[in-house]
């Protein structure tokens, strides 16, 4: 069984300061292997990777339509090995017209929306997808921590926020335990496809699909 926790107010960097949280529920209904690797293959691409590199000499600098530059250095664990961060170019989010770095830290990922004309940066705590008619932004994380006072750690965290005029609202997190998602993908404006796992410790033999229908309240 899997079992679901609803937290509406999470931290998301600058998004806290958009409009109010949009509330979703999420019906889950179980799918075969075959259909969510046809929903999968088919999925659409939110990030297109760039040809030039933006990295040199560990530090990523990325150039502002108003003439400015935001850049992002490496820490390589001075003065601890707890300070070590890498950050990784991914490439662009045109319809947001966004840039996407990721941000490895010493025990997690974060992802870096930001913004190309102003800079403005919010912290996402998974991969974000963005639906085909570009409205919702859906991302996920896998949460070892006990943060949730009537849900069992680990959990899945999935992440959902609405987008207007290419800003992204405060976002709602729905936490399940017994569920590690291994992929996951629009398949269509109001529903996702997810492949996971019961157990961290599962082989991919054990990998389990389901179909996350979303509604709004």
């Amino acid at each position: 069984m899997v079992f679901l926790l609803l937290m509406g107010n999470i931290h998301s960097s600058l998004a806290q300061k958009h409009k109010a949280i949009t509330q979703w529920s999420i019906e889950i209904k179980p799918i075969n292997a075959v259909t969510f690797r046809e929903v999968f293959k088919s999925k659409s691409i939110t990030v297109t990777p760039d040809t030039n590199s933006k990295r040199s000499n560990g530090i990523i600098a990325l150039p502002l339509s108003n003439g400015k530059k935001i850049t992002f250095k490496d820490n390589k664990g001075v003065p601890h090995d707890e300070d070590r961060t890498r950050h990784n170019y991914l490439g662009q989010v045109k319809f947001l017209d966004c840039y996407l770095v990721e941000k490895n830290l010493y025990e997690s990922t974060d992802y870096l929306l930001i913004n190309k004309k102003t800079g403005i940066t919010d912290t996402l705590a998974g991969l974000p997808v963005l639906s085909p008619d570009g409205k919702t932004i859906c991302y996920t994380n896998f949460n070892p921590y006990e943060e949730h006072a009537d849900i069992q750690p680990p959990t899945q965290d999935i992440y959902l926020s609405s987008v207007t005029g290419g800003r992204l609202s405060r976002p709602q997190r729905l936490s399940y335990n017994k569920m590690m998602i291994t992929g996951y993908s629009w398949a269509d404006n109001s529903s996702l496809v997810i492949s996971y796992k019961v157990r961290e410790e599962d082989s991919d033999h054990a990998l389990k699909y389901a179909r996350l229908f979303l509604k709004k309240k």
